[in-house]
């Protein structure tokens, strides 16, 4: 997951926790949930979905949550994503390895709207053959960061990956563009705001 490499502590502990009120208060006392930048990364929706792993991970399936993330600019950031996603493969051999990062990360060609030269995680790892989703909409709305302060963060109406006609199932391998494989279609959405304020 595109989250920050020093959460994966808290990450584990959480994983291997009971799902108890006090784990999880012990899970959004941790860095990742207390950021400035509250930004969907750290939203109540995946707050969910971490209690929905460790679940899954109490039933018995072998899932393993590992943070790939770092700080830096933005071609630094790229290249450390591209490298850490790299060792999750490299250790997982055999395994099938999904990685959630926002869509810029996976775009699949060099370039985008404001930079001819950006090269996404994905573009870096092209030689390894990723199958590259976007997610597909019917609109709704998004908790996202339009800047660099705390005070830019809110819910949006998001219509930016909006599907007309929806696609017949969840999933498509047409490509909606040329930076992407295909499309993950989740109908409409609503924002997601951090759990901890």
């Amino acid at each position: 997951m595109e989250l920050p490499a020093v959460a994966q502590d808290a990450i584990d502990a959480f994983l291997a926790s009971r799902g108890a009120t006090e784990d999880v208060a012990r899970f959004t006392d941790a860095a990742l949930w207390r950021r400035p930048m509250q930004d969907g990364r750290s939203s109540a929706a995946m707050l969910e979905l971490f209690g929905r792993i460790r679940t899954l991970r109490a039933t018995g399936m072998d899932i393993r949550v590992v943070a790939i993330d770092g700080e830096g600019a933005p071609k630094a950031r790229e290249a450390l994503l591209a490298a850490n996603l790299a060792a999750v493969l490299d250790g997982n051999a055999g395994r099938q390895v999904v990685a959630l990062v926002g869509g810029l990360h996976a775009i699949r060609e060099k370039g985008k709207r404001f930079d001819p030269q950006y090269e996404s995680a994905i573009y870096l790892l092209s030689a390894r053959k990723p199958l590259s989703l976007t997610v597909g909409t019917a609109g709704g709305s998004a908790w996202i960061c339009r800047g660099n302060t705390p005070a830019t963060c809110g819910e949006a109406q998001w219509d930016v990956n909006r599907i007309t006609p929806a696609p017949a199932g969840p999933f498509s391998l047409t490509p909606p563009s040329a930076q992407f494989d295909g499309l993950f279609y989740v109908g409409p959405t609503t924002a997601s705001p951090p759990p901890i304020r």
